[in-house]
């Protein structure tokens, strides 16, 4: 009997192993897909747009130039010409982005900040592949990643544009005295780590410092960091502007409340704790010195759409209404006597496929496939049958 247990019990535990591994299996070849790279796309739709289509598929967000908010939304991503829309700002928590997909980077013109936080994936080549935006690239803030060493951090050496620099909760970090001196020596613009938080200056690199005002330094930096991010908006994580506090505690920004509640007019809730809000629930906080004027009395600007107007079909296919075709003759299939065929164009109303990078050309494409093949079916059904 005793037997007969211990045999079921390692039959068990290899069971589950298995299904461990498979599992694993499974999520690792749709990082892999998810995070490969096509050149094809990049030349198609522009690398601004392939590089948010990379990041939104991985969980990631991301915030185009001149825009308040970012976008974790994959179809939420702007249609537009490659040179319309920049990516400036790119965000990723908790995301299963890889190095592979870094490659994305090349061709970004406009990009300032990256925030890459609990992304378990990401290791040292990763941050080699930074170096395609070196001239850009202004703030890096690397959170609790545990496969970043200190031979990836010296790769940010070469990123002489960089005023920023966020460090902190790095497990294989062993010895960050030595990165954030090689940091120092290297990088000519002020330099802010939270490994450390210690600024430094082109002009005082050379200067040593005793341990307790670095302690002290420490202390102020942290604290001022804090009081920031305590302001902060909780939608577009920028710093309040017009805020107003919800009964449940979370601070916003009145236009980006204001949206959310828009959008969600039939079931308002929290964005960031799911509970019921409205319009009156909103408490607004006025500053010293700032108007007190109540920012839920304004409406926030939109921008102005476009109409076109439509085509207007003035007649019946002979000449600037829609297609006409008729046919008629005497005989059966697949031949025909006196088989007379009378067909009326317009070049005006031609079917345009729509532009391609879209999700209707997707759509499109899937659908002229998925007809082909119900069409292919029936001709063998026919033919064998």
């Amino acid at each position: 009997m005793t037997l007969i247990f211990n045999q079921r019990l390692i039959s068990c535990s290899l069971s589950s192993s298995s299904s461990l591994m498979i599992y694993r299996y499974f999520w690792n070849s749709l990082n892999i897909v998810w995070n490969k790279y096509d050149r094809k796309r990049v030349q198609e739709v522009g690398p601004d747009r392939a590089c948010a289509e990379w990041l939104l598929r991985c969980s990631g967000s991301v915030r185009f130039k001149n825009w308040g908010t970012f976008i974790s939304n994959y179809n939420a991503i702007p249609i537009g010409a490659p040179s319309q829309f920049k990516i400036e700002e790119i965000r990723a928590v908790n995301a299963c982005i890889t190095s592979e997909g870094f490659a994305y980077l090349d061709g970004l013109t406009d990009l300032k900040k990256i925030h890459l936080e609990k992304c378990n994936q990401i290791n040292d080549s990763s941050m080699a592949r930074c170096n395609k935006v070196k001239d850009t690239l202004e703030s890096i803030a690397l959170i609790d990643l545990v496969q970043i060493s200190e031979n990836g951090l010296a790769y940010l050496a070469g990123l002489t544009n960089l005023k920023h620099v966020i460090l902190a909760r790095l497990p294989s970090v062993k010895h960050r005295e030595v990165v954030l001196k090689l940091l120092q020596n290297e990088l000519p613009r002020y330099l802010y780590s939270m490994a450390s938080t210690e600024r430094t200056s082109p002009d005082n690199n050379n200067t040593s410092s005793s341990s307790s005002s670095d302690r002290n330094d420490e202390k102020k930096t942290s604290s001022n960091h804090d009081k920031e991010s305590g302001f902060e908006c909780n939608i577009c994580l920028e710093t309040a502007h017009n805020a107003v506090l919800s009964l449940c505690g979370h601070l916003f920004c009145w236009p980006c409340i204001h949206q959310w509640l828009e959008t969600r007019a039939h079931n308002p809730t929290c964005p960031v704790c799911k509970s019921s809000i409205s319009r009156e629930k909103l408490i607004p906080i006025y500053g010293r010195n700032a108007p007190q004027t109540d920012p839920r009395d304004t409406i926030p600007p939109r921008p102005a759409g476009t109409r076109q107007e439509a085509r207007q079909n003035r007649s019946f296919g002979f000449g600037e209404g829609v297609n006409f075709q008729m046919s008629f003759g005497v005989g059966a299939f697949p031949f025909g006597l006196f088989q007379t065929t009378f067909t009326s164009n317009n070049t005006n109303h031609v079917y345009d496929p729509p532009p391609p990078g879209t999700p209707e050309r997707y759509q499109h494409e899937l659908l002229s496939r998925i007809f082909l093949g119900i069409a292919l079916a029936v001709i063998l059904f026919i033919i064998f049958n």
